[in-house]
């Protein structure tokens, strides 16, 4: 871990930012992790390694100084890691810092797209957007770069119109991803969204409480009203285009990494 914590810290859903991770960002030198990394290798005779922050590019600086650094202190080291592709004019992530990721040693990327709907991402305060989501995963792509994204369905107030937009999104850059998590919305204890629920009695009266999960720190739910019939056709759309992209093999480079998260 290069750092903890999240500098956007806003999503709504999010349960990382109010866990062990805190809710302010702070981060180690470049200098500090590439020396870890240079003892881990030695230790574990390893050239591979994970990321666990909940985004490397929370300081841009970080991502870009272990790309440039990591050859000088583990020679052949391979990397893979998560990151934000918030609004920020530099987020780290343009496409001459994808390639220099690429070139130095990254092979997968993961990110949070959640939704190919606009309306969707603002009303989770997500911070990004479908134009640059879209314009990251062909950088990455064109980078040479493993990527992978995870997405929900079923979040508060998402519509058959939200869905049939991540439908198009998909079906436009499904040649570019290797892998899609595609979950259930999960409602964690202590989010800003299940706090909302626990002081009004629901999320815009569109979810009714079912049950306290406290070994999961999750709350059960139903929706107040059942999904219609076209949310229903454009979530088998959804879900299919998930299949086939998950059942091809991801890119040569990245495969060693393949089963991590």
């Amino acid at each position: 871990m290069t750092g903890r914590g999240c500098q956007w810290d806003k999503c709504l859903f999010c349960s990382d930012v109010i866990s062990v991770s805190g809710r302010t960002f702070r981060t180690r030198s470049v200098e500090s992790v590439l020396t870890e990394m240079q003892e881990q290798a030695q230790r574990h005779d390893t050239t591979n390694f994970l990321f666990l922050d909940l985004k490397l590019n929370s300081w841009p600086e970080m991502l870009r100084g272990i790309a440039k650094g990591i050859g000088g202190y583990v020679q052949g080291a391979e990397w893979i890691g998560t990151v934000h592709v918030d609004l920020r004019q530099d987020n780290g992530l343009s496409r001459a810092d994808l390639q220099a990721a690429a070139d130095g040693g990254m092979r997968r990327i993961s990110f949070g797209l959640e939704s190919g709907s606009q309306r969707l991402l603002d009303l989770m305060r997500k911070g990004s957007s479908v134009e640059r989501n879209a314009q990251f995963i062909r950088d990455a792509y064109a980078a040479g770069l493993s990527i992978r994204c995870t997405m929900f369905k079923g979040y508060p107030g998402e519509t058959a119109q939200d869905m049939m937009e991540t439908v198009r999104f998909l079906e436009e850059h499904a040649p570019y991803l290797d892998r899609v998590r595609f979950n259930d919305f999960s409602l964690h204890t202590g989010t800003p969204i299940w706090q909302a629920m626990m002081e009004k009695g629901g999320v815009d009266a569109e979810l009714r409480a079912t049950h306290q999960d406290e070994r999961r720190a999750r709350m059960g739910y139903r929706p107040t009203t059942a999904p219609d019939r076209a949310y229903r056709r454009a979530k088998l759309r959804a879900l299919d285009l998930v299949y086939q992209i998950n059942r091809r093999k991801v890119r040569n480079a990245a495969r060693q990494f393949d089963g991590l998260m």
